[in-house]
């Protein structure tokens, strides 16, 4: 009888010590804000692009360049110039320039096959005075 009450005792012990399984819902959390923070960054990058209604001139020789840190400017079809989502004007463009000069390695003039030549000369003058060499003009292959 006393070893009755002794497994009794072992059992009621074993019931209060035995964890319950529970759900770890932090580490969601943590992954779901990752996704939505990567989800935004990508969103800001690429949107702008989406926005463009450029249609680029088409060329025999296009090559497709691997240079990671672009700055891309924008020309439409009308002479507008828009970079990061913002539209400048020729001498607001050269003050971010200016002002970016240290960031900015390499340049990718994006234009609009009907944007007048002028305004892609400006640019290049522009870009030249700030001692920015690296320089490219987008266009497809045909």
């Amino acid at each position: 009888m006393k070893e009755d009450k002794r497994y009794l005792a072992l059992l009621l012990l074993e019931d209060e010590y035995e964890e319950k399984e529970e759900i770890q819902i932090i580490p969601t959390i943590d992954v779901m804000m990752f996704l939505l923070v990567f989800f935004i960054l990508y969103t800001l990058n690429v949107i702008p692009m989406f926005r463009q209604s450029i249609v680029l001139p088409s060329t025999k020789t296009a090559q497709k360049d691997n240079i990671k840190k672009v700055f891309k400017v924008f020309v439409d079809a009308n002479g507008n110039i828009s970079a990061k989502g913002n539209i400048y004007g020729l001498n607001a463009i050269k003050n971010y320039i200016k002002e970016n000069k240290n960031q900015i390695s390499s340049i990718l003039i994006i234009a609009d096959k009907d944007c007048k030549l002028d305004k892609i000369m400006h640019l290049l003058d522009i870009f030249k005075e700030e001692g920015i060499a690296n320089v490219g003009i987008a266009s497809k292959k045909q």
